[in-house]
């Protein structure tokens, strides 16, 4: 009589079928997405390189509390 060893999936073959699973897929995108577009966003505040933040600050804010935008937009970053 001969018996029949079920061995575990290696994680390699593990991998293959979750990343084949779309759905999981999408999870990691979004997961990704939402953890680095606001640390992105937020380091841009500081050093400029992909927009002046300072520019989106109406200007009625910078009168009332007599600071200027950039002081500002550090404040609130």
């Amino acid at each position: 009589m001969m018996a029949t060893v079920l061995h575990p999936a290696s994680t390699t073959e593990q991998r293959a079928l979750i990343s084949a699973d779309p759905v999981h897929q999408a999870y990691v995108v979004l997961h990704v997405g939402f953890v680095v577009l606001p640390i992105v966003a937020g380091l841009d505040k500081f050093f400029h390189l992909l927009v002046n933040w300072d520019q989106y600050l109406a200007p009625v804010v910078t009168q009332t509390l007599n600071v200027s935008a950039h002081t500002f937009m550090l404040g609130v970053a």
